[in-house]
Order: C-alpha cells, then sequence, then structure tokens
C-alpha cells in the first residue's frame, strides 16, 4: 500500500513526459513524428517548450550528434488522442533510424530524453499488390491464400478486385 501511495504522489509531482512515439514519414521523406506528451498535470501546453537539445546534451547521454543532423521544427498541440509533440523537418531523412535528444521544459521541471525513431522504407507495394490481389483473384487457390495475406496489410482483399 505504501509503494502504491509512492507511485500516486510521483504522479503528481508535475513531471511532464514524453510517451509513446510514431513516425508517419519513411526514408528519404522529410521527417514527421508526433509524441504523446503524457503527465501534464495543471501545466498548460503553452508552458511546455520542447527542442532538439544543444550538441552537448546528445555527448552526455552518450547519443551521437551526426554532423548531418536535420533542421527540426517542433510544435505542440492536442487533438482527440490528447496532447502531442509534431517533429518535422524539411530536408529528407536519408537514414533508417535517427536518434534524438529533447529538451523538454516546463515552469517548474525539465528533463532531457533519448529517442529513436525507427523509419520504414517509403511504401511502393500498394500499386503493386493491386495487380497481384487482381491477378490471385483469377489465379489458383493457392496464389489467391497467400495474396491474401500480404492484401490484408494494405485493407485489401482479392475479394475487393474481383468485384471491382
Amino acid at each position: 500500500m505504501a509503494a502504491l501511495g509512492c507511485l500516486l504522489l510521483a504522479g503528481n509531482a508535475g513531471a511532464v513526459g514524453l510517451g509513446q512515439l510514431r513516425a508517419d514519414s519513411a526514408i528519404n521523406q522529410p521527417l514527421s513524428v508526433r509524441i504523446q506528451l503524457i503527465d501534464l498535470g495543471s501545466t498548460p501546453l503553452d508552458e511546455v517548450e520542447i527542442a532538439v537539445a544543444a550538441g552537448e546534451n546528445f555527448e552526455r547521454l552518450g547519443v551521437d550528434f551526426a554532423p548531418n543532423f536535420p533542421q527540426i521544427d517542433i510544435v505542440t498541440g492536442v487533438d482527440a488522442d490528447g496532447a502531442y509533440a509534431r517533429l518535422t523537418s524539411s530536408s529528407p531523412v536519408r537514414a533508417a533510424y535517427l536518434e534524438i535528444v529533447l529538451d523538454t521544459r516546463w515552469p517548474s521541471g525539465r528533463v532531457l530524453s533519448q529517442h529513436t525513431v525507427l523509419l520504414d522504407p517509403p511504401v511502393f507495394a500498394d500499386t503493386l499488390l493491386g495487380a497481384c490481389c487482381s491477378t490471385a483473384s483469377k489465379g489458383s487457390p493457392n496464389a489467391r491464400f497467400a495474396t491474401a495475406c500480404i492484401c490484408a496489410s494494405t485493407g485489401r482483399s482479392s475479394s475487393d478486385d474481383a468485384s471491382g
């Protein structure tokens, strides 16, 4: 019971946190990342400042600051999923992942946090999947089954193509 009390007090201590990260961009595209803001408590969102940390803070956390690190803009907002920070760049990110150290500040505190953004290759398969699903609907039962599994990941099925 005492441990639960400590956890509750820690949650009310006013420590703003950065939660789940979602990359909405791919390799060779401008960066677009959404990070959930958690534990805002009574801190107004307009009093929370988030920036890419200075180079010495990358070193402090043992993260290499790449010489080709992109210029990243950060804005905060609120949507149906809650408060968030949106990280964007105007230049494409050429690597499969990006190590970022963020400096988050609010009136009663500050935290440095390390984040690894994993970027998938751009999806060129939608056009190929359309042709593949269409072909499978006319092919053998085994081809249809194998293709249906692939098409299901895009929300399409071979029956969609057969009817349309």
